[in-house]
Order: structure tokens, then C-alpha cells, then sequence
């Protein structure tokens, strides 16, 4: 058993049948109805763990996507994937994203409060 919350809360719901939870818009459920799962959604978690797998391997975030990552994206929000496909990917990332993060320990092992609260402040102070 796979011990990410997201990947156990999603093999839970792998079999489920798509059931309507919440508000959902007319062209968000469009887009379900028609690939059988959220594409958009499904982009976007790609997207990000794309973006995390960055971060962790060269110590820099690469907000805009390019060449085989920015064409991966757009097939999955087009719908061109399946869902079984994408959750490949996306097992895929979060292991090459943990590799990466195990490797590279450029991220501090705790939270330095004081410093985050100090930065916070001085943002606010601009803004």
C-alpha cells in the first residue's frame, strides 16, 4: 500500500462510478461527462507535480511549462489521455518527485517561523 494520502484517497475512488460531489459547474461536468474524469483537474495536477519534481531537483521553481511538459499537460486537459494513463504519470512524478527531494536535501528540514513570519510582515508592508 502506497503511503501518500492523495494516492490512497484516489485508488479508494479508482472503482467508483463519477458521482457528482458538490457544486460543480455546467462545463466542468461537460468536461467529465465527456473523458470520464476531470481533464482540467488532472492537468493541473500534473502541472504541479511537474513543477515540485522541478524544485526539488534543481532548487528553483519553473512556473511556465515548455517542450514534452508543456505538451503532456495540454493532452491530458484536452482529454487525450485516459484516466489509468494519467494515474501512471502521476505515480510516476511522485516517485521521481521523492527521489529527487531524498537527493537533493536543498529544502531545510524544518520551518524557520521566525523567518517566515519576518518575510510575511515585510511583504504586507509593501503590499
Amino acid at each position: 500500500m502506497h503511503n501518500d494520502p492523495y494516492v490512497q484517497r484516489r485508488d479508494k475512488r479508482k472503482n467508483e462510478k463519477f458521482e457528482k460531489r458538490g457544486y460543480m459547474g455546467t462545463k466542468r461536468e461537460a468536461i467529465v461527462q465527456e473523458h470520464g474524469y476531470d481533464s482540467k483537474n488532472a492537468a493541473h495536477c500534473l502541472r504541479l507535480l511537474h513543477m515540485g519534481y522541478h524544485l526539488a531537483e534543481h532548487g528553483d521553481l519553473a512556473i511556465h511549462l515548455t517542450g514534452d511538459v508543456l505538451a503532456e499537460v495540454l493532452e491530458v486537459k484536452r482529454g487525450l489521455w485516459s484516466y489509468e494513463r494519467v494515474q501512471r504519470r502521476a505515480d510516476e512524478l511522485f516517485r521521481a518527485y521523492h527521489d529527487a527531494k531524498d537527493r537533493a536535501r536543498m529544502l531545510p528540514e524544518s520551518v524557520d517561523y521566525a523567518f517566515a513570519d519576518e518575510t510575511s510582515a515585510l511583504i504586507l508592508d509593501v503590499v
